[in-house]
């Protein structure tokens, strides 16, 4: 059974952050999942492969960001911001990271807090973008991007394929939500075959 720790952090944008902490007595470490831009931890890919790490007997940190809750858009020059406020969640965790799960703007807020922080946890990326190579590259682990993402051109694929100590998952056709426009079946199948990729990576920490 797991017990749920709510983790406030009073944000930039004028509401409290409610991080949610979920922990067991006897978990074998700490995964940390790092949403997107607009896609919540709640999202599909990263609910089930949080549910896949619980069962796994992980302790799971889900960290929001404040422009989630006040509606607003987030910025380049605000990155810094929520690197901080994301910190700010970690601490109060009081463990340190054995895997990041990470989407989207999460691939870079995760890899940023790593290199800061010198950690270097099991990272699974899911739709990193162009930014997030040099991360990728220092910390390795499993990505799994579509190749018609158009956050995630040909020329990063290409970048990606050089890189030595990564396992790449590409899925054909699939967008930056790792979805098929108009084909929903398939993009149930994908769901499932990353949700037991993630399952594998899990077992290897």
């Amino acid at each position: 059974m797991f017990k749920r720790t709510e983790l406030p952090v009073a944000s930039h944008w004028g509401v409290t952050i409610r991080n949610q902490l979920l922990t067991r007595p006897d978990a074998k470490g700490l995964a940390v999942f790092f949403p997107g831009n607009a896609y919540p931890g709640e999202g599909p890919l990263l609910y089930y492969l949080r549910l896949a790490a619980q069962e796994a007997g992980f302790n799971c940190l889900n960290i929001n960001y404040g422009f989630y809750g006040a509606g607003a858009d987030i910025t380049h020059a605000l990155f810094g911001t929520v690197i901080s406020e994301s910190l700010e969640a970690l601490s109060k965790a009081k463990q340190i990271p054995d895997i990041i799960i990470a989407k989207s703007m999460g691939t870079i807020i995760g890899g940023e807090i790593c290199n800061r922080q010198n950690w270097s946890p099991r990272c699974f990326w899911l739709t990193p973008v162009t930014a997030t190579l040099p991360y990728i590259e220092r910390l390795g682990g499993e990505v799994v991007y579509g190749t018609a993402d158009n956050l995630f051109p040909p020329e990063a694929a290409a970048e990606l394929e050089k890189m030595e100590g990564v396992k790449i998952t590409a899925i054909e056709k699939a967008n930056h939500s790792l979805d098929i426009p108009g084909d929903w079946r398939t993009s149930l199948d994908i769901l499932h075959k990353i949700t037991e990729t993630g399952v594998s990576f899990l077992k290897q920490v």
